[in-house]
């Protein structure tokens, strides 16, 4: 009996010791797996917690209710009549919605779509907001990098993707020597942007004046690298970052929009850029 409950008892252990290896090689999978991080919402959808709404004649009442809270969204200019201030050269709604901290290596995801209202100086820009990142400068307008969100109808072009330079130092864009986003892999050519706009990849899907979402993501590896993409596409690739953190805005410029499912995935340590292109 003695033999027989040592027997019973080393394949207990055995069995335990398999088991433990086999929920280690486990975990260690998931920890690969998840090695780049997991996405966090950025927005409560209830109130303005980690953000600071700003806006061009500084008045904070207002400023929320240009950048209103409904509905788990943010709603931009629900609260102004459509023709607001409309090519008055007063703008005194543009503004940004800004994040609270700062941010240095991450994936920032939303979706936004377009609204009917049109304010400020619509005829110049059309249907125009951005998403600025690597802000230093908290202020109307920022210093910093935008995401340039806009839609031209009187052209059907969608300058979704656009980058703007606005951060006080160059960076280096990838072109096709018109302006224009073009891959290093496919030809494109290093180019120094001192300031000013530089055009994303043309012909990539997008929603503009059909009540449908569109998503944006940005990633930005401090002063490193930094991608854009829209509905999952690269649009847009910038190196050489002058800055490599800063605040993330969300802009009110000239046109109702929407935006939701607001979030974030920080990496603790550089991501080298291939393993994000594909």
């Amino acid at each position: 009996m003695k033999r027989k409950f040592n027997l019973d008892k080393s394949l207990n252990i055995k069995l335990a010791l398999l088991l433990y290896l086999f929920f280690l090689s486990q975990y260690a999978n998931s920890s690969n797996s998840n090695s780049l991080g997991i996405y966090k919402s950025l927005f409560n959808e209830r109130n303005y917690d980690g953000w600071i709404p700003i806006i061009r004649n500084g008045n904070p009442k207002e400023a929320k209710k240009v950048f209103h809270i409904r509905d788990k969204l943010i709603h931009v200019y629900a609260n102004h009549a459509d023709g607001y201030q409309l090519n008055e050269k007063k703008n005194d709604t543009h503004g940004v919605l800004f994040t609270a901290d700062s941010y240095s290596r991450y994936s920032f995801k939303l979706e936004y779509k377009w609204g009917e209202k049109k304010t400020n100086n619509f005829s110049a820009w059309q249907y125009d907001a951005g998403l600025f990142y690597h802000v230093t400068e908290a202020k109307i307008w920022p210093r910093g990098l935008e995401y340039q969100i806009r839609y031209n109808h009187l052209e059907n072009r969608n300058h979704t993707g656009d980058l703007w330079n606005l951060s006080g130092g160059p960076v280096t864009v990838y072109s096709n020597g018109k302006n224009i986003f073009k891959p290093w892999t496919q030809g494109g050519t290093v180019t120094p942007l001192a300031r000013g706009e530089f055009f994303a990849l043309q012909n990539v899907q997008f929603n503009a004046l059909n009540n449908k979402w569109n998503t944006v993501e940005i990633i930005v590896m401090d002063s490193r690298y930094a991608i854009h993409k829209l509905n999952g596409k690269i649009v847009n690739i910038l190196t050489d970052l002058p800055h490599s953190s800063g605040k993330i805005g969300l802009q009110a410029e000239t046109a109702e929009i929407y935006y939701r499912n607001i979030r974030i995935k920080q990496f603790e340590n550089p991501v080298p850029i291939d393993q994000f292109i594909e």
